[in-house]
């Protein structure tokens, strides 16, 4: 028998899940009440069991808002690529006042990319945990804060970030509504070279939406027009827009997406989505209860509900915006570089070797096209000292030999191919001797550091 592979377990887990929610709600629709023989005498029960019962009305005036949960699977596609992403979102309020809640939020995504000029797909995910606070702060209008911390993997790693965010809401009339929100990232994710639109480095990183929303088809239907503006930052800024639209039924249920969207890395996007919003009572699980209800619907008594918002899942471009791409092509970097600390004073006898390693590996043929470096000494030596490059783990070095004469040398490709087409190296070796140079410490010579910089654009842009 075979397995079906992690994206089918997904795809049917969460297809059943739905089912099942839907099956119940569908159900307690059409529920018969429960025949009532006569009233229930408090006394009597406390004589049956000395335990006072628990019921979900006992919950309710901490979580007078439906808590929400959202199903949603959207459809990215752009020159050359596509993407599958699947999404989960739970939002529980809890009530701290009148029109007052405090609430926490997680949020879930899996993705698989596909890009045409790579062989097979990239998978990856992320999870998001944070809360917040909002207030209707009159009969009209609704403001909140919130923060989150974000973990994402891609690349077969884990990286961090997280943000803090503005949020506010406002009815216009009956059946009309705006709505505003900006949050700020920060953290230290993929490198300038793997970094797509929903990553975030150190730097100023934002995004800023806003969103109008009006009624159809006496309010059967509910259509909100939005638009965002976001930069991330991946060494220089990526300034990026999405325009779209939400459909929603009145009752809150289901919402159909379509998002337009551009930026450098990804080039121009497009994004068909679905979600299924569902209320989740976990008090009534263990009450032998169905926890999935209906969700608080869009249009109530023929006024929007504002109320609605207080349960409604936080506006992030983080988890809206399309995932990195495997072969991104930002902007080549200016140039680049190796470092290797040699502070060390030898006190061996005269032709002593020793070696120090690279900061990170030095390898000529991953930036840009290489045909010249220049290799940098912080002490320069009084008399030529030989230098050579190596990756012991490989057991390979480079035959050809550099005699540092001063403090800073340029080689090239012609002259030392085996440095440009080997690689990658780890470390540089140096083979010492006398120092005829007596202001120096000791009587051999110490090169206290060695930095090679290459690539085609060492030159100023």
């Amino acid at each position: 028998m075979v397995w079906p592979d992690r994206r089918m377990r997904l795809v049917f887990s969460t297809c059943m899940l739905i089912f099942l929610a839907v099956s119940d709600i569908a159900s307690a629709q059409f529920q018969m009440p429960r025949p009532v023989v006569g009233p229930v005498n408090s006394g009597e029960i406390m004589r049956e069991s000395s335990t006072v019962p628990i019921t979900s009305g006992m919950l309710g005036a901490l979580t007078p808002n439906i808590p929400n949960l959202k199903f949603g699977f959207q459809y990215f596609f752009g020159a050359g690529y596509n993407i599958g992403q699947f999404n989960l979102d739970y939002l529980l309020p809890v009530s701290i006042g009148r029109d007052e809640v405090l609430f926490g939020e997680v949020h879930g995504n899996y993705w698989d990319y596909y890009r045409k000029d790579n062989d097979g797909s990239v998978y990856g995910g992320d999870v998001s945990l944070g809360g917040g606070y909002r207030r209707i702060v009159s009969d009209r209008a609704l403001a909140g804060a919130n923060f989150f911390y974000d973990t994402v993997k891609g690349y077969n790693k884990w990286h961090q970030s997280g943000s803090i965010g503005l949020e506010m809401s406002a009815n216009i009339g009956a059946s009309s509504a705006i709505d505003f929100n900006t949050n700020y990232y920060y953290g230290d994710l993929f490198s300038s070279t793997e970094i797509g639109s929903s990553f975030r480095k150190n730097g100023s990183n934002y995004d800023i939406m806003a969103g109008y929303s009006m009624a159809l088809l006496n309010e059967a239907l509910d259509l909100r027009l939005k638009a965002a503006m976001y930069n991330f930052d991946v060494g220089n800024n990526v300034y990026a827009y999405m325009t779209g639209a939400d459909l929603t039924t009145r009752n809150g249920l289901l919402t159909f997406t379509y998002e337009h969207g551009y930026n450098r890395i990804n080039d121009s996007w497009n994004n068909f989505a679905v979600f299924l919003n569902l209320g989740f009572l976990i008090g009534n699980y263990f009450m032998g209860d169905s926890p999935f209800t209906m969700p608080e619907p869009v249009f109530s008594n023929g006024q929007r509900n504002l109320s609605r918002m207080l349960s409604s899942s936080v506006s992030r471009m983080a988890n809206q915006a399309p995932p990195p791409a495997p072969t991104p092509s930002p902007d080549p970097p200016a140039a680049c570089m190796a470092f290797a600390n040699a502070n060390e004073q030898m006190s061996s006898n005269n032709g002593t070797e020793k070696s120090y390693a690279f900061d990170s590996p030095l390898d000529f043929c991953c930036c840009d096209p290489t045909t010249t470096a220049t290799v940098t000494v912080a002490n320069a030596p009084a008399n030529p000292v030989e230098v050579w490059l190596e990756n012991p783990s490989r057991g390979t070095s480079t035959p050809t030999h550099l005699w540092i004469t001063t403090g800073t040398q340029a080689i090239t490709k012609t002259n030392f191919p085996d440095w440009f087409t080997g690689g990658p190296w780890t470390k540089i070796k140096v083979k010492y001797s006398l120092n005829n140079n007596p202001n120096a410490q000791g009587s051999y010579y110490i090169p206290f550091s060695f930095t090679i910089t290459y690539g085609a654009t060492l030159t100023p842009q």
